[in-house]
């Protein structure tokens, strides 16, 4: 159902080719595992991507074929899987007597042809390029890391257990929420309220106001208590309930009610700022400290890129599928195919006739509701996340060849960092 609903947000293009890179990215993980951990996460990873490509073939038979022609045209699709559910398992089992690897890796050629195809097929080559680009580099990096690289910048021991592993993932969804939060409200307070965006800014300090404390109260506590799953159990807890009722956010949304929206988006994430880099580094050796804090780093910018695009792409698609409800067409046209958040801050909304204002906003309105709705369900990822993590005590003392220098009784001279 999920992925049904981006088909009809997004079109069906995009769902279609996301669902084969994921297969693919699943595939890869399979043929790569060097456990039954990772391989059970490869086939899972596999699976989703296969699911979606399941679902959008029919989707896209049923767009292109009168209802009546459909039985034919879906049987006759439906007909390769059943001829690839019977040369399977004989083909596959020729395959795992050599090598049972094989089995994921033939997929990959034949999932990167299919990419390559129905990209070019669809024209949208100025997206999907970089996207396939950027893929492969990624996969030649680890290659090359995990084969040829002596000291490698990301070696696999640092993803070896499940706190770090998940730790990291929960570095990613922190990032990209603190971004995604700050995408949403200024958005709404200059489109759907009509504030300035000096307005907006100072609107926003409230959000500031109580991300700061609740980080700096977060952060006290672990080192008091030395535990760091509950705060983020709680953290997360709050962002899937913000993220639920800024739902209701509208033109007519109360001051007080949207100041305690935001302070529950403040204090989801505040819980999480303080507590996430000292669950990796628990799980793993002192002398992975440097690495760790790079990979976390890397992830942390990671998210905040994605933390923009993804909800600016939600926000225009959804507008783009609501501003029928805009009754001036040179309006409608204007803000459409992308263009709907260049102008939530001029003055065009302000020289707009009253009731079309209202229409404008209300469509606004609509538009960043799915963006909270996703970045609810992103929030229950993150709890997911959580509930993966398993305690491990913070160690109270540094064993490091790294660090501060006592000063010899008698020695003047004054020691730094080693």
């Amino acid at each position: 159902p999920f992925c049904a609903q981006l088909s009809d947000l997004f079109g069906r293009k995009y769902p279609l080719l996301i669902s084969l890179a994921i297969f693919f990215v699943g595939g890869a993980v399979a043929a790569a595992a060097r456990s039954s951990g990772a391989l059970i996460a490869g086939r899972t990873v596999q699976g989703l991507g296969s699911g979606g490509i399941l679902l959008l073939m029919e989707v896209v038979v049923c767009d292109i074929v009168p209802l009546r022609e459909r039985g034919k045209y879906l049987g006759i699709v439906l007909s390769t899987a059943a001829i690839g559910a019977i040369a399977g398992p004989p083909i596959g089992g020729a395959i795992a007597n050599q090598n049972w690897r094989w089995i994921f890796w033939v997929n990959l050629p034949v999932s990167g042809a299919v990419f390559i195809v129905l990209a070019l097929f669809m024209k949208s080559w100025n997206i999907v390029v970089p996207l396939a680009l950027g893929t492969l580099g990624w996969l030649a990096f680890h290659l090359y890391e995990s084969i040829l690289c002596s000291k490698p910048t990301v070696p696999r021991h640092l993803f070896a257990n499940r706190t770090s592993s998940a730790g990291f993932g929960i570095c990613f969804l922190h990032s990209l929420l603190t971004t995604w939060v700050a995408f949403q409200w200024p958005t709404y307070f200059q489109a759907v309220l009509h504030t300035t965006p000096l307005e907006a800014g100072i609107k926003y300090l409230a959000f500031e106001a109580f991300l700061i404390p609740s980080a700096g109260i977060c952060g006290f506590l672990v080192s008091k208590t030395g535990v760091f799953r509950p705060y983020k159990f709680i953290g997360f807890n709050l962002l899937a309930l913000g993220g639920g009722l800024n739902i209701l956010l509208g033109p007519k949304t109360r001051t007080v009610t949207w100041v305690v929206l935001i302070a529950i988006n403040a204090v989801g994430l505040g819980s999480l700022q303080a507590t996430m880099l000292p669950a990796i580094l628990a799980s793993l050796e002192e002398k992975d400290v440097a690495l760790a804090t790079g990979m976390y780093s890397f992830l942390r910018s990671f998210g905040f890129i994605w933390g923009v695009t993804i909800p600016a792409i939600i926000f225009n698609a959804s507008f783009d599928l609501h501003s029928w409800q805009i009754s001036d067409p040179a309006l409608r046209d204007m803000l459409s195919r992308g263009r709907a958040f260049e102008y939530v801050s001029g003055e065009l909304v302000k020289d707009l006739p009253s009731p079309v204002r209202e229409e404008l906003a209300g469509v606004y309105a609509q538009s960043l509701q799915v963006g909270w709705k996703v970045a609810t369900g992103f929030a229950a990822v993150g709890i997911l996340l959580v509930l993966i993590e398993k305690h491990v005590p913070l160690r109270t003392t540094l064993d490091t060849e790294y660090g501060l220098q006592e000063r010899p009784q008698g020695d003047d001279k004054t020691k730094f960092l080693a």
